[in-house]
């Protein structure tokens, strides 16, 4: 009897309340979710779904304090997030002139993404 490796996947507990969380302590939360959600990706893990959820949390709530907040962790937040998502050099400045639209624009694509691999695991 061969036994099967079994990776565990960080997911975001649904009730967590990010609200008490820093800016920086966000992104830090966003990139490694998007990480994990990376990793979902190459291998067929019941945790996919959960994983994006946690991601579109996480990125409500920075869309929400760009909006509504003038906090110190902004400026770092914005570079972080731009960093991965490698803005503004790969990305069409005049279609997205902010990071937050790039960000948005991400989460768009990533969410047809996610969709679309639900549909092919459906199938099988």
């Amino acid at each position: 009897m061969s036994e099967e490796k079994v990776d565990k996947i960080a997911v975001l507990n649904e009730n967590y309340d990010l609200s008490g969380d820093s800016d920086l302590e966000l992104a830090t939360t966003l990139k490694r979710l998007c990480s994990e959600y990376e990793m979902c990706r190459y291998c067929l893990s019941t945790a996919t779904l959960d994983v994006w959820h946690g991601i579109v949390r996480v990125a409500k709530e920075i869309v929400k304090r760009e909006t509504c907040s003038n906090s110190h962790d902004l400026i770092e937040l914005v570079a972080l997030v731009a960093a991965e998502l490698d803005y503004p050099e790969k990305w069409d400045v005049a279609a997205y002139p902010t990071v937050w639209e790039a960000l948005w624009e991400s989460y768009s694509w990533l969410k047809a993404k996610v969709e679309k691999l639900e549909k092919q695991i459906e199938e099988k």
